[in-house]
């Protein structure tokens, strides 16, 4: 019983190593003679997950709008409180790059 239970971690341990394994990647690092320096290339990144996010929060808003309007129309206190807590969430989402500049973050 006891030999049966090793060989079990064992070959449990030999499926998450082997796992492991296949499911790497290189990374290539930006090459700065290449022209494209690496501080450009992360504002680039930066620009990208904050367009993201304005798109993200726009969709928000419309959701959070169509929610309001069904909650007004059902009177139910709730589900209004919910709907304007995502319409804020949204706004907040949408002017989360303003807010950086505000700040003093460089976007």
């Amino acid at each position: 019983m006891n030999k049966k239970k090793r060989i079990k971690k064992f070959i449990i341990m030999a499926v998450i190593l082997l796992t492991a394994f296949s499911f790497t990647t290189t990374a290539f690092a930006v090459d700065i003679q290449q022209g494209m320096d690496p501080l450009e290339a992360m504002n680039n990144l930066v620009e990208f997950i904050l367009s993201i996010v304005t798109v993200v929060g726009v969709i928000a808003l419309i959701w959070g709008g169509v929610q309001l309007a069904l909650a007004l129309k059902s009177q139910d206190a709730s589900q209004r409180t919910n709907a304007i807590l995502f319409l804020a969430g949204g706004a907040i989402m949408v002017g989360i790059r303003f807010v950086l500049d505000a700040i003093g973050v460089a976007v």
